[in-house]
């Protein structure tokens, strides 16, 4: 209803406006005052009197009859002046009510006209500026002045102008992709939505957009949830805004379930919102309410047959949601992605992301064929790249994954040397993947992962001494400082890190022979490790439990030492069950480790009852589809020559010469001997590395 009334205005006021413009008299219009005579006095006539009055100024005083004229309008001004003495006070009074007459008209007319003006500027406004120009024309005329009609019409036009200004900066802020000065669109119109609300206490678009925009910013979320509150109240009588109102409070709410409520109320009032239905399958999804997720999805992307971005993102979502993708989420996003490619040709995105999922598939070869159609499309596409030569990788085709990593190389240098180090790692080429790690460590010297990485290869390339260099800078760069200096956190970290190096640096000594050195690691690192326990342990249940690779490291180590004053099998016996307990006796290995400790007490018969368990745990590992045929059959090697010695009552002994299985792994054409030690570092070097 209000709206009709200030159209009607408008087209009065663009008649008065037409009049004005021709001359032609005419009634006021909003309240308007009748022009006064002196208004409308004919400039010609104005003209006239101006040189009759100039002419008569510029006589002569020394004139004929100018002395006798003088002396006559003396006496006249005597008499007016006495006159005027006698009426003063209703002179006065007459004055005050003319006065105050021409302050009440004049101010209402000036006042008009600027709203006037700016109804006229609304027609033909095409830029902010106009907009701006018409809201301040509005607080001038209501400065001036206006009577009751105009000054609803006036906080009307400028409350939708201010309105319309900030609806052009959100388009811009709420775009997909957004915006990069989005953050200066929303600076601009929360001010002119506060202003607007105050121009018109019920206008809800503008309670609605403010809400929006201030729910942008966690610090103004209070003042958007209150601005949302009372766009639900004067919305009452629309439903669709209303809907909108319910969306942007369901974004506002922490509570899940109260969140989808609104949601769902929202749609009930307006079954076409599509933030509602977008938002809501957002919250289904996080929910795990996949199925219920992809309807919400499909009406979204039905709704917007042409856009691209919407697809991609929610297919990325979809695939990065864990055990959630599986087999028939995984073919409805092949389908949108599909969909994505329809629209962007041109874009290697969609293909990239199949090639990616085509892989979680283990589908390498239409993984290598989406992930083409993706270079081809985008050469400067580095994670097509990455997925094509990780499928190359998992087909055994390490020749063209190698060459996919030296073009990775071209567009991302250091991605380009972690993937060629992977596919040398996986080629058994430790030197060369040494020399990227090297080139990568280099470049940043501070990236302690990437020198513990270069660590194990050092060691995985039976050079441990350079190992242990590494480790042992390592440490000092981590000294453990005392509890006062430190707060708890940064001293729980710091033992984290320390545990770890003297565990590794460990196994690097065990192969260097260094086996008091590699003693006195492990028992600092076991002592570090049981502190670190402690004190995260507190009211956690279950209790956390040891590092089985340290535990069955340092059993190794006491079990099997030349060295007799460094040996005890039964601390070996404890630390090694321990171990096979948290790897619920899965791991060969370590059921290695409990037989040579109890061959170290004397005790063959326990010894070969152990090593015959690692023999069937060997063959269940080797049952499994990751298994490599290769590492098994080595450790199966490895735990019959053990059997052998138990069997003729000979306990195990760890060799201590690296120059000598250096020389080993030369003759048998690099190919790994692990019948000498079971140590978790032996084990599981190369797979660390990689």
């Amino acid at each position: 209803m209000q709206s009709k009334g200030w159209i009607w205005q408008a087209c009065l006021l663009l008649t008065v406006s037409f009049i004005f413009s021709t001359g032609l008299p005419m009634a006021p219009a909003f309240g308007q005052t009748e022009t006064t005579p002196q208004e409308t006095t004919d400039p010609e006539s104005e003209d006239s009197d101006d040189e009759s009055s100039k002419g008569e100024d510029d006589q002569s005083d020394d004139s004929p009859g100018s002395k006798g004229k003088q002396d006559e309008d003396s006496d006249e001004d005597e008499q007016k002046e006495d006159q005027d003495k006698e009426d003063d006070s209703d002179d006065d009074s007459d004055d005050k009510q003319e006065e105050d007459s021409e302050d009440d008209e004049k101010p209402t007319e000036n006042g008009s006209k600027d709203l006037s003006e700016a109804f006229l500027l609304k027609f033909d406004a095409r830029t902010t500026s106009d907009l701006d120009r018409i809201v301040k024309l509005c607080e001038s005329a209501l400065e001036k002045g206006l009577d009751e009609s105009e000054t609803e019409q006036a906080n009307f036009l400028a409350s939708e102008s201010l309105l319309r200004f900030s609806e052009g900066m959100a388009q811009r802020t709420f775009s997909t992709p957004r915006d990069r000065r989005w953050q200066i669109y929303r600076a601009q119109a929360i001010p002119r939505l506060r202003k607007s609300v105050e121009f018109n206490k019920s206008n809800v678009a503008a309670f609605i957009l403010l809400a929006k925009f201030e729910a942008m910013d966690p610090q103004s979320q209070a003042d958007a949830l209150k601005n949302i509150e009372k766009a639900i109240e004067l919305s009452v009588d629309d439903r669709d805004q209303l809907s909108d109102a319910l969306v942007i409070r369901a974004r506002l709410k922490e509570d899940k379930e109260a969140a989808l409520a609104d949601l769902n109320q929202a749609l009930k009032h307006n079954p076409a919102n599509l933030q509602a239905h977008e938002l809501r399958a957002w919250s289904l999804l996080s929910d795990r309410k996949v199925d219920e997720a992809m309807e919400d999805f499909e009406y979204w992307f039905n709704a917007e047959p042409k856009n691209f971005a919407a697809r991609v993102i929610v297919a990325e979502r979809l695939r990065a949601s864990g055990d959630l993708f599986n087999a028939d989420v995984q073919e409805k996003v092949i389908k949108i992605l599909n969909e994505a490619a329809g629209i962007d040709p041109k874009s290697g995105i969609p293909e990239t992301l199949k090639a990616q999922i085509f892989l979680q598939q283990d589908k390498p070869q239409d993984a290598i064929d989406a992930a083409t159609k993706a270079i081809e499309v985008d050469k400067r596409r580095p994670l097509a790249l990455r997925i094509r030569a990780a499928a190359f990788a998992e087909k055994g085709d390490l020749d063209a994954a190698l060459d996919d990593a030296n073009k990775l190389m071209k567009l991302d240098l250091m991605d380009g040397y972690q993937l060629r180090s992977q596919i040398l790692i996986q080629q058994g080429n430790f030197a060369k993947a040494i020399e990227d790690f090297r080139a990568m460590s280099a470049a940043e010297p501070n990236n302690e992962d990437l020198q513990q990485q270069l660590a194990r290869l050092y060691n995985a390339d039976l050079r441990p001494e350079e190992a242990i260099k590494i480790y042992s800078r390592l440490l000092r760069n981590n000294l453990l400082p005392d509890e006062d200096e430190q707060p708890e956190p940064v001293r729980r970290v710091i033992m984290q890190k320390r545990t770890v190096l003297l565990t590794n640096r460990g196994g690097a000594r065990l192969s260097t022979g260094e086996h008091s050195e590699a003693l006195a690691d492990y028992e600092e690192a076991l002592k570090l490790g049981d502190e670190l326990l402690k004190s995260i342990s507190k009211g956690i249940d279950p209790k956390p439990t040891r590092d089985s690779a340290l535990l069955n490291n340092f059993a190794w180590l006491l079990a099997t030492t030349p060295e007799d004053d460094l040996r005890d099998g039964e601390r070996a016996i404890k630390l090694a069950t321990e171990s096979a307990e948290i790897t619920e006796f899965e791991m060969p290995h370590i059921l290695s480790t409990i037989a040579a400790a109890y061959a170290e007490t004397g005790d063959f018969k326990a010894a070969i009852k152990w090593i015959n368990k690692g023999l069937t745990a060997n063959k269940a590992a080797g049952a499994k589809e990751d298994a490599v045929e290769e590492s098994i059959k080595r450790q199966e090697k490895s735990l019959l020559d053990e059997l052998k010695s138990y069997e003729e009552e000979k306990p195990w002994r760890e060799q201590m010469d690296p120059d000598e299985e250096r020389e080993k792994e030369s003759k048998e054409g690099g190919e790994d001997d692990d019948s000498e030690s079971d140590s978790d570092d032996d084990q599981e070097d190369s797979k660390n590395a990689a």
